[in-house]
């Protein structure tokens, strides 16, 4: 299955946002350490985690 999105047809653009990612995976606790391990130094960090069924 192939999945085309974009942050603005699913309204979760921010103006203020340079990088917006989304993500499919089968456990967020892992891909969520895997962000902050990586990212969290960076200025303005967040992550959002939302399940779609």
């Amino acid at each position: 299955m192939t999945i085309l999105t974009g942050t603005i047809p699913i309204e979760i653009d921010l103006p203020e946002s340079d990088l917006d990612t989304i993500c499919q995976c089968e456990n967020n606790n892992t891909l969520q350490r895997y962000f902050f391990k990586n990212f969290s130094h960076e200025k303005n960090f967040k992550v959002y985690l939302t399940k779609w069924n």
